[in-house]
């Protein structure tokens, strides 16, 4: 594959109120002929159908691009900022055109090598997108007091599908999409923080066992809320809580099989999180995410009733420690643990996946190289071996990579 990413900023450097800043991108990757080995509708009996997806060489372009103005007023109380934003992309990506083959119902234990498949490509698709949005927005902040900030944005999206044997699939949207966020310091220690935002999300593509793989679902609405508090104790110190909600379009496959919106996902949760950072070296940065997704569905959809979406994980737990003190220098070591609990594996919930947790360690050694700064580092992944499992939403079952070294040196010229 090749992939190629390139772009430009420009800023204002005048001094003044008034700032000017605008950026432009573009991607575009280029991917050849690929397989997916697959095996559908696995029994209880340990069969399943299992076909052969060979994809034609694929190929996709992205253009975006921002231009922001502002303008800051401070006095000895307070700070206000106002900025005009316009955004634009244009994004063009072809799809489908796959060659199955089918080689039947076959069992899951049986590793005999099968002929490669004779590749017959059919025409592909492509999709085409065209987003504009133009926001305003008002930031005001009184230092050691608090902030308040709100925003309104208008975006005009479209998009076409054009398939080879059929018309130009067509949608469009113009939702106006406000934000909203506060933060209040009650002491030097305290902070309390909550926002509103709405937004227009893209959805991941269709995967390879859906009747319409490859294929883009159009953009949807999202909103989310969040509020919390951070307490600083003392310098190296700070504990934050946190809760959230979001709430967008539920993709995944429906009774034919196609990658369609079934409806509204929810997901609620929780969010904690330590810092500890000493004078003598040692870093520890610990986190927990409880997470609990609810489905609403909707007419021609799924039933909410008994339905669990798949890919949530219940609670993630995370530990991270680095340990370089002055006296070790110019070597540095750091350990990290992150557990997982049991997931369901199937949307009624009968059957989950078992909870797991990996450990890892990294050495590092800074070094000089033709009196330029260097950093060489050895990586040991899941030390235990974790033998893991984990779920997207669609039900594809992933291995985890298991226990891995890598060996990284970097320099800065």
């Amino acid at each position: 594959w090749r992939d190629l990413t390139a772009g430009a900023i420009l800023r204002s450097a005048a001094p003044g109120p008034w700032s000017f800043a605008a950026g432009i991108f573009h991607s575009s990757v280029n991917n050849p002929q690929n397989y997916d080995d697959l095996f559908l509708d696995v029994a209880p009996d340990r069969t399943a159908d299992h076909q052969i997806d060979v994809l034609p060489p694929l190929d996709g372009g992205s253009t975006s691009g921002e231009i922001r103005l502002s303008y800051r007023a401070t006095d000895d109380t307070r700070t206000q900022q106002w900025a005009l934003t316009v955004r634009g992309r244009s994004v063009s990506r072809s799809f489908g055109g796959d060659s199955i083959t089918d080689l039947g119902r076959v069992s899951i234990d049986d590793f005999s090598p099968v002929p490669r498949p004779v590749a017959t490509f059919s025409p592909a698709s492509r999709d085409r997108v065209h987003q504009y949005g133009v926001g305003i927005s008002f930031d005001e902040l009184w230092p050691g007091r608090g902030s308040f900030g709100m925003g309104v944005q208008r975006v005009k999206y479209q998009r076409s599908i054009d398939a080879p044997r059929g018309p130009t699939a067509a949608d469009s949207t113009a939702p106006v999409l406000p934000t909203a966020r506060f933060t209040v310091i009650p002491s030097s220690k305290l902070l309390v923080y909550g926002s509103y935002t709405r937004g227009l999300e893209d959805s991941a593509l269709a995967p390879a066992n859906a009747a319409n793989r490859g294929e883009s679902p159009p953009a949807t609405a999202t909103w989310q809320v969040d509020a919390g508090v951070r307490y600083t104790p003392g310098p190296g110190a700070q504990f934050l809580l946190g809760a959230f909600e979001v709430s967008k379009a539920y993709f995944n496959l429906d009774s034919t099989d196609i990658y369609t919106q079934l409806g509204q996902i929810r997901h609620r949760g929780l969010e904690a999180s330590a810092t500890i950072n000493s004078e003598q070296g040692f870093v520890a940065v610990l986190g927990a995410v409880w997470l609990r997704a609810d489905l609403q569905g909707r007419e021609g959809g799924v039933s909410a009733s008994g339905y669990t979406p798949l890919g949530t994980v219940p609670l993630v737990l995370n530990a991270d420690l680095d340990y370089a003190p002055p006296s070790w220098k110019p070597w540095a070591l750091s350990c990290g643990w992150s557990g997982t609990s049991a997931r369901p594996a199937t949307t009624s919930n009968s059957v989950q996946l078992p909870a797991y947790s990996q450990l890892s360690f990294t050495v590092r050694y800074e070094f000089s190289i033709f009196g330029h700064p260097g950093v060489a580092r050895l990586d040991a992944q899941d030390v235990g071996d974790s033998d893991a499992m984990t779920i997207d939403p669609t039900g594809l079952l992933v291995s985890e990579r298991g226990r891995g070294f890598g060996l990284t040196l970097t320099a800065d010229f």
